[in-house]
């Protein structure tokens, strides 16, 4: 029986089983790159709002955030679902399964 069937999530395992945080990108290169090329606001394409903290804190202004949506189908519904409920993404989505299908 695998992870997930024991109902337990990658997020979980990262976090209390090998003790990493839940997200380990650093943002700091992007951040100086665009330092570096005299940019002080952007358009930030993302649903992570702790990709928006990131940007933000760095002192960097985002006059707009874009909606990385995608179409959901019946293989993405789930992940995405996760990422909203446990990881506060933000949506304009509301989770419909069958509404893409793939063969």
């Amino acid at each position: 029986m695998n992870f997930q069937e024991q109902g337990f999530s990658t997020r979980s395992k990262r976090i209390f089983f090998l003790g990493h945080a839940v997200d380990l990108r650093d943002y700091a290169l992007a951040v100086n790159i665009l330092r570096f090329l005299e940019i002080r606001s952007l358009r930030l394409m993302t649903n992570n709002p702790e990709k928006i903290d990131a940007v933000q804190s760095s002192g960097l202004e985002i006059v707009e955030r874009l909606s990385a949506d995608v179409p959901s189908s019946s293989y993405s519904t789930h992940y995405m679902t996760t990422k909203r409920e446990k990881l506060g993404h933000l949506s304009n989505q509301v989770a419909r399964h069958s509404e893409t299908t793939y063969e």
